[in-house]
């Protein structure tokens, strides 16, 4: 019912609802309940996927690093969340692969980074671009 035509010394349910939820403890809902939990988890991991790839011949594993963590620390809101009730109990196994998803991206971007860091020291970047600046001079 609009609120126009509510009656004055009536409260919409939602409302009401909203205020006993607050008096209860609980975090009122804040409509919420229609977003996907763990879109933002998957759009980050996706993010991160390529990131970490390349990481190896460019320098992109520290920002793969830091959006897998991103990911990850998401992923543990969100499971806090659902064991908290504010999220419904059918996306408890979908947050949990996405939280080891997560915790196994995390760990191969960190692999990923010191693989980098010990390639650095070796020197196998500092070969490899001086063999590719020979390929490209006999083009």
């Amino acid at each position: 019912m609009p609120d126009r035509f509510r009656p004055l010394g009536e409260e919409p349910a939602e409302d009401s609802e909203r205020v006993a939820a607050l008096f209860a403890g609980r975090r009122p809902a804040t409509g919420s309940a229609d977003r996907s939990p763990g879109r933002a988890i998957i759009l980050l991991l996706l993010l991160a996927l390529p990131l970490n790839l390349a990481g190896l011949l460019c320098c992109t594993s520290v920002p793969g690093a830091l959006v897998s963590l991103w990911a990850w620390r998401l992923a543990r809101r969100e499971l806090a969340l659902l064991e908290h009730g504010e999220l419904p109990v059918q996306d408890t196994l979908r947050l949990t692969r996405l939280q080891r998803l997560a915790t196994g991206m995390l760990a191969a971007s960190l692999l990923l980074l010191l693989a980098q860091v010990y390639l650095l020291t070796t020197g196998f970047y500092q070969d490899l671009l001086l063999r590719l600046d020979l390929w490209l001079t006999r083009l």
